[in-house]
């Protein structure tokens, strides 16, 4: 595991083994089991475009009007989920 990702996955478990409701977000894992979930494919997938999204944010903050844009197109591309602010609010938690 590439240990930019290594963060994903261990925020990903303690997540999980947390609060088990926030697995009602990802679909992909709602029938898997905590394990199950830490050892698929869709999660490694998920903390790689998790941390290419941190850095190309990160990439863009010297400029004020491509950061937004990049922010709003990600939000954007979230609409299909059932996203709620007490969701992120769960995961500020565990950072």
């Amino acid at each position: 595991m590439h240990s930019n990702t290594s963060y994903i996955f261990d925020h990903a478990f303690r997540l999980f083994e947390s609060y088990p409701k926030m697995l009602e977000v990802f679909p992909a894992f709602r029938s898997l089991l905590l394990q199950e979930i830490i050892n698929s494919r869709s999660l490694y997938l998920h903390a790689k475009r998790v941390m290419g999204a941190l850095e190309n944010a990160v990439l863009a903050l010297n400029d004020a009007e491509v950061f937004t844009e990049y922010l709003m197109n990600l939000g954007e591309r979230h609409l299909p989920w059932t996203l709620k602010m007490e969701h992120f609010d769960v995961c500020i938690l565990l950072l």
